[in-house]
């Protein structure tokens, strides 16, 4: 069996400097390329502390292990007391195959082959039981895990059922903000949680070892967009555990409960946010977190 072993995030200054070096160098439009655009491109250069980032994301602790020979990068936070009648989780936070530090997966790998190794790292973390929340590629990941195929997965939540360097940061930027509730005035430049956020998770793709093409691949391997519904709908597909769904006005694409039941033969817990958009986690986590709560524990003691 393949050993837990600490790791250790932090980021070689040598790198630092190139992603700031490459970014100073970037050649930009003579001309906005869209009307009305603001030509000030400094919010990453001159307003973005990579030290305060590092910082953050050090205080967790992080780990990797070896599942069917692929690196596996993951934070594991034991519960803490929350002085209150409210439920805690103990919570494992993994990195999908190519993304962050986790290994690239080799050409063909769907994510319910990243369901599989996901038990087996529960399993090795010393769970027999566990529950999964997830959204966006992370939705298909816990769709198979409460397949009825992992006995021990006992319910899962999903808030979704369904230079080079400086365009992918501006086209994640971008995503962000048209994702967004726009009434929350979350994502926008005055609001610099929101940014110190977003930047602090841009450069990842760039420090950390697989390329972000890696990453990508999940749109390759997996299920067209345009086959989502027949794909859920199909009886091997269905989610058999209690399923609990949340949903938000602004997301790609809102489900109504109607169109949840059709992926599974156990809803048992919808609620439709008013507000809030694809980026759940980021906009609304008191929303999301009293969701977990409400659900999670009518199928799970943990």
């Amino acid at each position: 069996m393949s050993e837990i072993k600490p790791f250790d995030p932090s980021v070689p200054q040598d790198e630092v400097d190139r992603l700031f070096r490459k970014l100073k160098d970037t050649r930009l439009p003579q001309i906005p390329v869209v009307p009305d655009a603001d030509d000030d491109y400094g919010q990453f250069l001159n307003d973005f502390s990579w030290p305060d980032a590092q910082k953050q994301i050090s205080k967790w602790y992080h780990y990797t292990t070896e599942i069917e020979n692929l690196k596996v990068y993951f934070i594991h936070e034991k519960a803490r007391p929350s002085g209150s009648d409210q439920p805690s989780f103990d919570l494992v936070v993994p990195s999908l195959p190519g993304s962050c530090w986790s290994q690239g997966a080799p050409r063909g790998w769907t994510l319910q082959d990243t369901a599989r190794i996901y038990d087996v790292l529960m399993k090795r973390l010393g769970y027999k039981t566990y529950v999964a929340q997830a959204g966006d590629w992370g939705h298909w990941v816990v769709r198979e895990l409460g397949s009825g195929r992992y006995d021990a997965c006992k319910a899962v939540h999903t808030n979704r059922s369904t230079t080079i360097l400086l365009a992918f940061m501006m086209f994640i930027g971008e995503e962000y903000q048209e994702l967004a509730d726009p009434n929350l005035k979350t994502a926008t430049l005055e609001n610099k949680q929101f940014n110190h956020d977003v930047c602090t998770m841009l450069p990842l793709y760039f420090f950390t070892p697989p390329p972000i093409i890696t990453s990508m691949l999940c749109y390759y391997n997996n299920a067209r967009h345009e086959v989502y519904t027949k794909f859920n709908a199909k009886e091997k597909n269905l989610i058999r555990v209690p399923l609990g769904v949340s949903t938000f006005p602004y997301d790609a694409f809102p489900v109504p409960e109607k169109g949840a039941e059709t992926t599974t033969t156990n809803l048992q817990f919808f609620k439709e946010q008013d507000h809030g958009g694809h980026f759940a986690c980021m906009e609304c986590p008191k929303e999301m977190v009293n969701d977990i709560r409400e659900f999670f524990p009518r199928f799970y003691k943990p």
